[in-house]
């Protein structure tokens, strides 16, 4: 089949650098949903012919994950709650969010760093594995010992952008907090101690109606309590997407998810993108380069199809 390199990656093996032979290269154009859309796929280097594919990433549940250039972290939002050591609240969430191929409107927060996603709320460590309720979980900072492939992980659905664990937000200045503010998002921080004077962490995580995933960062003690899980993990056992090697530290720069799909509308013809997409938006998925010697390359694309506009009509007296 080949040896396939992820395109941009590099292997040092002793003494010897390996350098793909192929690039793709990939700037396709806004275009407009509702009418004919092509554009021609293509690469530098390698023995043709050229195999193209396209997919989105059903490896990560078609989710991909990037470390943008900036720290959006902002104190804001109103006070859920003043935790103490495993408190739960239940909120309703202002649109139906879709995770792991589902989709959920009630998120349980609790003060240790997680949400649960769905009615369960119950938010507990256990023999050294996290287990956090009893539905899909996400957990801005909540863990200890733990690896995103531990089976206690695998196996529930778990959005994970700080892992750590006996946090709590009872002291002064601390809490649980809730920004609803703008449309089709939703915001949940927290401002947590391990104790009254030390081991801060400020995190925070945004749910987007159409999928995507930030986590951010403010300022983090990291003496207590250091990461050792970021990332994603949908709940089957065996899908999970590993960010922790991109994890910046306090105030790091915010780490994004973006959902992977190909545009309706849209298929491949060998080299060629081809269809007319059925409605605007944008979309990310990956097209891989297969050459001739059997070296492949994988790029993640982007389509941005704007919404076609109706005409306006006007009425003159």
């Amino acid at each position: 089949a080949g040896n396939a390199r992820i395109q941009e990656w590099t292997v040092d093996i002793g003494a010897y650098e390996y350098s793909p032979i192929m690039t793709i290269t990939a700037a396709p154009a806004t275009a407009t949903a509702g009418t004919d859309y092509s554009y021609t796929l293509t690469q530098t280097g390698g023995e043709e012919p050229v195999a193209w594919t396209i997919d989105a990433a059903p490896e990560t549940k078609n989710v991909a994950g990037e470390v943008t250039d900036s720290s959006t972290f902002a104190a804001a939002g109103e006070k859920l709650f003043d935790g103490n050591g495993g408190t739960c609240k239940t909120i309703d969430l202002p649109f139906a969010f879709p995770y792991g191929g589902a989709t959920y409107t009630r998120a349980g927060i609790c003060d240790y760093g997680s949400v649960t996603l769905g009615n369960g709320t119950r938010n507990y460590y256990n023999y050294g594995a996290v287990t956090l309720g009893n539905g899909p979980s996400i957990s801005p900072y909540f863990g200890y010992n733990n690896r995103i492939t531990d089976d206690a992980i695998l196996s529930k659905p778990m959005i994970l952008p700080y892992l750590a664990f006996n946090w709590g937000t009872y002291y002064d200045g601390c809490g649980v907090f809730v920004d609803q503010t703008i449309p089709q998002q939703v915001t949940i921080r927290w401002a947590t101690y391990y104790n009254s004077d030390r081991y801060r962490a400020n995190f925070s995580m945004t749910l987007y109606a159409d999928g995507a995933i930030r986590f951010s960062y403010g300022d983090i003690d990291e003496g207590y309590g250091a990461p050792n899980v970021v990332g994603l993990s949908f709940g089957d056992g065996e899908h999970c997407l590993d960010m922790l090697s991109s994890f910046g530290g306090s105030n790091a720069n915010d780490i994004l998810f973006h959902p992977l799909a190909i545009p309706e509308g849209i298929s491949l013809d060998g080299a060629w993108l081809v269809g007319t997409p059925a409605k605007g938006g944008t979309y990310r998925f990956r097209v891989t380069a297969t050459e001739a010697g059997g070296e492949a390359q994988m790029a993640q694309m982007q389509l941005e199809f704007l919404q076609k506009q109706l005409p306006t009509f006007h009425r003159y007296h």
